[in-house]
């Protein structure tokens, strides 16, 4: 029996797009693209099985990149990256099982280091 993709697009009250992607039997499946009003790109990722799979990127209204990171079946793993308005990176640490661990480091906005912690 072949199974059905089919693909969804939602939309704002102002006709703008707020997300597209995939169904496959009623679950979100590959990827995904989430907008903001003014049509730039919120977050784009991939789904499986109706959860986060693989590297999602997040971004400001403006465009900069906002957040990097990884998920295996909706939890947060790997390494992840937060940043500033401006773009510059603002936090990068691991997570397994959204749980952070290792060394997370913190920066200044003009892209120093400012903090340096360890998580178990």
């Amino acid at each position: 029996m072949t199974q059905k993709i089919t693909s969804h697009t939602a939309t704002y009250t102002n006709g703008q797009t707020s997300e597209e992607g995939q169904y496959l039997q009623g679950q979100k499946t590959g990827l995904w693209t989430y907008y903001f009003q003014n049509g730039r790109i919120k977050a784009t990722g991939h789904y499986l099985n109706d959860k986060k799979q693989g590297e999602w990127k997040w971004y400001t209204a403006k465009g900069k990149r906002k957040q990097i990171g990884f998920y295996d079946q909706d939890h947060k793993v790997g390494e992840w990256q937060r940043f500033h308005p401006t773009g510059v990176l603002r936090e990068e640490g691991y997570y397994e099982y959204d749980r952070r661990i290792g060394r997370w480091r913190t920066y200044a906005p003009q892209g120093l280091m400012d903090s340096e912690k360890h998580y178990e």
